[in-house]
C-alpha cells in the first residue's frame, strides 16, 4: 500500500465520519480576507448596475501573504485553490446563516424604509434646489 493510498483512504474515513479539523487561524484569516474582497467587489458590481455605470470585472482575488515560509498546509491549499473552489471552502466552513421567513420580512420591511427615505431627501432637494 503506498502513502498516497493510505493518504486517500484517510481522507475518504474522515470524509464519511464527518470528522471537523480545526481550521489554522492563518487559513481562517485568508478566508475572511478573500470573503471581504468578494462582498466589496459584489457591492461595487450593485452600486455600478443600479447607476447605470459599466463594471469590469477585476479578475481573480489576489491573495497576499507577508511571510509564507510559516503558513500552514490548509493556508498553502486555499492559496492554490480556484476563486470558485475558495467560495466553496468558505461556504463549508463558515455556513451562510439560514434566516426565518419572519426575519427575512424584518429586513425586507427595514430596507424598503430606508429606500423611503432616501427617495423623500431626494424629492426634497429637487424641490429646493
Amino acid at each position: 500500500m503506498t502513502i498516497n493510498k493510505i493518504k486517500t483512504d484517510l481522507a475518504e474515513l474522515k470524509e464519511a465520519l464527518n470528522v471537523k479539523t480545526e481550521t489554522p487561524w492563518d487559513c481562517k484569516s485568508l478566508m475572511m480576507r478573500f470573503k471581504y474582497e468578494s462582498m466589496h467587489r459584489e457591492i461595487y458590481q450593485k452600486l455600478c448596475k443600479v447607476r447605470g455605470d459599466y463594471y469590469e470585472e477585476p479578475g481573480p482575488i489576489q491573495l497576499h501573504y507577508s511571510s509564507c515560509d510559516n503558513l500552514s498546509r490548509q493556508a498553502w491549499e486555499f492559496l492554490k485553490m480556484s476563486d470558485e473552489e475558495r467560495a466553496a471552502a468558505i461556504d463549508k466552513e463558515f455556513p451562510p446563516k439560514q434566516y426565518t421567513d419572519e426575519e427575512v420580512e424584518e429586513s425586507r420591511r427595514i430596507i424598503m424604509a430606508k429606500i423611503d427615505g432616501i427617495r423623500e431627501r431626494m424629492r426634497h432637494d429637487n424641490t429646493t434646489a
